[in-house]
């Protein structure tokens, strides 16, 4: 099970805080050496409240060995993206 915290974002048009839920889907997996490697991702958008702005972003994470969280991101995915902000939400993976 992977537990996702919101992130936290500034709107490029207008400074406005946002709040982002994400919602991790696996993409992909392959067999490795040390076990599966598998990929994670979630592509998001939210309309500022405040400007209509629409702020896009993918966040990814990458699995391997499964448990272990090896590399994750955010990034913007949107044409103003270098006015907007997301911040990396913490990911945390349980063994049920």
């Amino acid at each position: 099970m992977i537990l996702v915290s919101k992130s936290n974002g500034i709107c490029g048009g207008c400074g406005e805080q946002i709040e982002i839920e994400w919602d991790l889907d696996l993409v992909d997996s392959e067999k490795k050496a040390e076990g599966v490697s598998s990929n994670y991702e979630s592509c998001e958008s939210w309309e500022c409240a405040v400007c209509g702005n629409v702020v896009k972003a993918r966040l990814w994470m990458i699995e391997y060995p499964e448990g272990v969280i090896k590399d994750c991101g955010v990034e913007i995915i949107e044409e103003d993206r270098e006015n907007s902000f997301v911040g990396l939400p913490i990911i945390q993976l349980y063994d049920l």
